[in-house]
């Protein structure tokens, strides 16, 4: 019995240091989203028109962001049900309408500046980088940006998703995209609705 109770005392010693201890920072991720975003922001605050900033950026920006992984995780279940014509559309519609959605939430903050905080790996490649932004803006001073960030088998990082404000934009774009499927057939029939929405809003932009 002594030998048991030791045994139930170690493992709680060990639970309390485990749900005390703060989640691993990552210098790696860290390093590139303060990169990332200082390019981006030099890029945003140029002196070349406009048009040929909104074009650079959304050239950098696909340098940094892996569309072909991200867009399968925004399919969901469904990635796997549709055909191979559909799935390679909706990766070009996806990155096409997403650059626009950036491009356009990143030009807001033009003339602003923003600072990595912290770090918190979810995973040994998954890693999230919190960020504040300083604005003479009182309604954008203090915002806190959040970057997932996938870690490569190689070494390099890359963006999979942004937050603000609690909402992550991957996130609630695969909880839309996934409804819209399964409200019009599921598989086939229902990505055909989704791409024909896409299609709309892309021409949009």
């Amino acid at each position: 019995m002594a030998h048991f109770a030791q045994i139930i005392r170690t493992i709680s010693v060990l639970f309390i240091i485990a749900i005390a201890s703060p989640a691993a920072a990552d210098e790696g991720a860290e390093t590139f989203i303060q990169s990332l975003s200082s390019d981006a922001f030099n890029i945003i605050n140029g002196d070349a028109p406009e048009a040929e900033r909104r074009e650079n950026l959304r050239s950098f920006l696909s340098s940094n962001i892996n569309f072909r992984r991200v867009s399968g995780f925004a399919l969901g279940q469904y990635g796997r049900q549709i055909t191979p014509d559909q799935r390679e559309e909706f990766i070009t519609l996806f990155t096409s309408y997403s650059l626009g959605l950036y491009e356009e939430q990143l030009f807001r903050y033009a003339g602003q500046t923003m600072t990595v905080t912290k770090s918190v790996d979810r995973s040994a490649r998954d890693v999230i980088v919190y960020t504040t932004v300083s604005s003479k803006d009182p309604q954008l001073d203090g915002l806190e940006v959040m970057w997932r960030v996938a870690k490569g088998k190689n070494g390099g990082y890359s963006v999979f998703d942004v937050g603000a404000e609690g909402v992550w934009l991957v996130i609630a774009k695969r909880d839309e995209y996934t409804s819209i499927i399964a409200n019009n057939g599921g598989g086939e029939r229902g990505m055909a609705k989704l791409l024909e929405d896409l299609r709309a809003q892309v021409a949009a932009l």
